[in-house]
């Protein structure tokens, strides 16, 4: 198989660069541009494959390609040594259900790390290895039995598909330099010992390499079905509903009915047009591999073969033969990679960036007991001042997160509190509670003179409405400290989280503190609900003068002036604006003469209770807002320093084993990236 000279040096180092960049950044989330062989099971892949590398792969009943196998075929110059090397992504046995991870680029296991001694050979020859394990050189005639025994590494000895690819260099003369990667073939029902659903793991995999735009998909159809009931083609249509990315390559050809040309050329109204167009190979047979027939003996009967048929002799070359087929490959792959690779470059660019600020918000790793109290202090010091701006109402260092908006959060919780207590309160000038005031001065008849206020059912009608507010100022100051807790965690968990053993102890002293706070709160509005309940007392000139004022207005709706008629005063009582309330007199208005003291002190507990509920309303949010600004603001800081002190903290603030692992894994990246970056460039510039 001949190409051209100056084609060969001008892709040659575009493929080499690009198979670098997939070793380079295997592991990574950067798709690159690929050549995936896709077909059903005993479609021809493996044939196909042979064809084009001259390699004989492995063949057989059933699924003979369990794993992904990447081939790539590097043609060697005049003089040049040949070799091969055969190196799987992980040694590690993987079940069949491990196909539904991420895509190829993404996930497959890096084989970098492990030793490669440059080899020479005068003749062609195979390394085989594994992660982990020493390679060894084989001939390269062996190829196919090693194959399989690192299919069986990789998948296990049963009939189980796995995801995780086996990576194949050829060096060799008179092959193309291409990069090719052959899937299992599709398959419906399960055998043996295969998985039940071994169809379907089977589609997950073909679905994760050709969903990428990147992918060229290299379909392989037998000439003796009908193309549009191919498993793999309609797949393919589902991902590149235009056909623009597929190849379709027509094997058994000899197989084929009449009107295979027009087929090729998707000329009938079944045929599915490809932008990429359709390429017929003949592939070895059976006998010819018993007979030891070579590959290039092969590709001269294929031409032949071709020359001599009714149909196809008259089509253009390029729809005809795998030397055509591997020469429109290489073009494809070629003009594939130009095309991606301002794409690229931009990927891998942010990816880098990403990793690099990730890099950069890792914690210093210290190494003295000194230096660890100096970072918590300002760690600590920082929280502090967060929560500090936000108790203030600065809201910047929520970042966004409405629920850190603390000043309005609170402000909420006490607007629902003024509502429950709203709630709560009697409804003091009606029948109803007129009954209830006649209960109590009936029960405290005889405490003072009948012709005055009584005091002590004034205390006991107003105690009564003071014990009913513990519930909603109870419900307050849960609600007030949940939220607290949550802001104060979520903020100190920010500062303090790549501390992996610290943070766990800084959560708790938090909690801690937080409680002590709410301990606070109880005690200091317990104490205000218990002076209300004992002291019926104001300086308040609003007591007076609503009082005042109510009875003012009873009086002027049961003695209008004479120029205001009884009809139009008789609608007003019921929606009585006085001082800032609005207040319904029906049934004050309408009471008997015998019912005055009562309506008197109807009026004397409702006004006395507009002070109360001014007064302990106001306190109750005022304390709140006191001790929980007194926690961020002085209290959380004093604690956790002391506790600091206390402690090892060279030992609390050591690198976890996983923090560790993973810092090694960002700075594995970031050099990949690189390193991806620096071969871009190249390309780039060439």
């Amino acid at each position: 198989m001949s190409l051209n000279t100056t084609y060969r040096d001008n892709v040659r180092p575009l493929l080499d660069a690009v198979d670098g960049l997939r070793d380079t950044l295997r592991g990574e989330k950067i798709n690159l541009p690929s050549i995936v062989v896709v077909g059903d099971q005993s479609s021809g892949k493996s044939s196909v494959l042979e064809g084009i590398s001259g390699v004989a792969l492995p063949r057989g009943e059933g699924i003979v390609t369990r794993c992904p196998l990447v081939l790539r075929m590097v043609c060697l110059k005049e003089g040049e040594p040949a070799s091969l090397s055969l190196i799987a992504s992980s040694t590690s046995s993987s079940s069949s259900s491990s196909s539904s991870s991420s895509s190829s680029s993404s996930s497959s296991t890096s084989s970098s790390s492990s030793s490669t001694q440059q080899q020479e050979w005068n003749s062609p020859c195979a390394r085989i290895g594994a992660e982990g394990e020493d390679d060894r050189w084989i001939p390269i005639e062996k190829i196919e039995s090693a194959i399989v025994k690192m299919t069986n590494k990789i998948a296990g000895t049963r009939s189980s598909v796995v995801r995780k690819p086996i990576h194949l260099t050829v060096y060799r003369p008179e092959v193309p330099d291409l990069t090719l990667i052959d899937l299992p073939g599709i398959t419906r029902n399960a055998v043996g010992d295969q998985p039940k659903n071994i169809g379907n793991i089977i589609q997950t995999i073909i679905k994760q390499y050709i969903t990428p735009e990147e992918t060229i998909i290299l379909n392989v159809i037998p000439a003796n079905i009908d193309f549009s009931t191919s498993e793999t083609l309609r797949m393919s249509r589902e991902v590149d509903p235009n056909g623009l990315r597929t190849l379709g390559v027509v094997t058994k050809i000899d197989l084929a009915t009449r009107g295979i040309a027009n087929r090729l050329q998707a000329k009938g109204e079944r045929d599915l047009p490809l932008k990429m167009g359709y390429v017929a190979v003949r592939n070895r047979s059976q006998a010819e591999i018993e007979g030891n027939i070579s590959h290039e003996e092969a590709r001269q009967v294929e031409r032949d073969y071709f020359l001599a048929h009714e149909e196809l002799r008259d089509l253009p070359p390029y729809f005809l033969g795998t030397d055509q087929l591997a020469l429109k490959l290489c073009n494809i792959q070629a003009e594939r990679i130009r095309a991606v690779l301002p794409q690229k470059i931009k990927e891998i660019m942010a990816q880098s960036k990403a990793i690099e600020e990730s890099i950069a918000r890792l914690p210093k790793v210290h190494s003295s007991l000194v230096e660890c109290q100096f970072h918590a202090s300002g760690q600590l010091r920082d929280a502090v001042s967060d929560l500090t701006r936000l108790f203030q109402g600065d809201n910047a260092p929520a970042k966004g997160n409405k629920q850190l908006h603390i000043t309005t959060r609170l402000m909420e919780l006490f607007s629902n509190f003024k509502k429950e207590v709203d709630r709560s309160t009697s409804e003091f000038l009606t029948d109803y509670y007129s009954r209830l005031v006649k209960d109590a001065m009936a029960e405290n008849m005889g405490v003072g003179l009948p012709n005055f206020l009584s005091h002590p059912a004034l205390q006991q009608l107003v105690t009564a409405e003071i014990h009913k507010l513990r519930s909603p100022c109870e419900a307050l100051i849960n609600d007030a400290t949940s939220f607290m807790t949550r802001a104060v965690e979520d903020v100190g968990h920010r500062y303090f989280e790549h501390t992996e053993r610290l943070l766990p102890l800084v959560m708790a002293e938090l909690s801690t503190c937080i409680e002590k706070t709410k301990s606070k709160i109880d005690k200091r509005i317990s104490q205000t609900l218990e002076i209300e309940e004992n002291s019926v007392f104001t300086l308040s000139p609003y007591y007076l003068d609503l009082t005042k004022r109510i009875n003012a207005s009873i009086a002027l709706h049961k003695n209008p002036p004479a120029s205001t008629s009884v009809a139009t005063v008789s609608l007003n009582p019921a929606a009585v604006s006085i001082s800032d309330v609005t207040v319904d007199l029906t049934s004050l208005v309408r009471a008997p003469v015998a019912d005055q003291p009562t309506v008197e002190m109807q009026i004397s507990v409702y006004a006395y209770w507009q002070v109360v509920y001014k007064r302990v309303v106001d306190q109750v949010a005022l304390d709140i807002r006191h001790y929980f600004g007194c926690l961020v603001r002085r209290d959380m800081y004093d604690h956790l320093q002391r506790i600091f002190m206390t402690r090892n903290l060279l030992e609390d603030m050591r690198e976890s084993e996983a923090a560790a692992h993973a810092r090694e894994d960002l700075m594995t990246s970031s050099t990949r990236l690189k390193k991806a970056m620096e071969v871009l460039r190249r390309i780039e510039r060439a």
